[in-house]
């Protein structure tokens, strides 16, 4: 993983999901080397937030997904290649947000959870299209992540 292919993974980012205020990282080299600081400050525009050196509790919910991801589907079902990696783990992420049950959300799935927040936003809405155009977004944080995979292997492999 180098800096310029991570200034490439920035770029898909934004392309797909819009222009951030804030960009953050863990202090790996390749995120703290001119090459990519330069780039998100003085090209993007973006300011470069990075997470303390050894702070795991700054990723603890990242760190818990991707355990779960090792410990009860990659280490389970080893994949053959790229493209069985990707199936497996698209087939994953649907078990874990729609069927899985989360202790930390009181045995429910977070799909259950986003449902029941949206529905319970649903009188907000007026309040939320306003946010919306602001770049705002102000929905229920919940400890679980609703995850959606999209990964482009070539330029993953490349």
């Amino acid at each position: 993983m180098t800096a310029a292919w991570c200034c490439r993974v920035l770029d898909q980012a934004i392309e797909n999901h819009g222009q951030p205020e804030i960009v953050n990282t863990d202090q790996g080299s390749q995120f703290t080397s001119e090459v990519f600081s330069d780039y998100v400050v003085k090209d993007r525009k973006a300011r470069l937030s990075m997470d303390g050196k050894g702070r795991v509790i700054d990723n603890i919910f990242i760190e818990r997904l991707w355990r779960s991801v090792k410990y009860e589907h990659v280490y389970l079902f080893p994949a053959s290649d790229g493209l069985a990696c990707y199936k497996g783990l698209e087939d994953y992420f649907d078990y874990y947000n729609d069927e899985r049950r989360h202790q930390s959300l009181d045995n429910e799935t977070p799909l259950r959870i986003y449902q029941q927040n949206q529905s319970s936003m649903s009188g907000q809405k007026g309040n939320m299209d306003f946010q919306q155009k602001k770049g705002v977004t102000s929905l229920p944080q919940t400890p679980s992540l609703m995850i959606t995979l999209n990964l482009n292997f070539d330029e993953f492999l490349s």
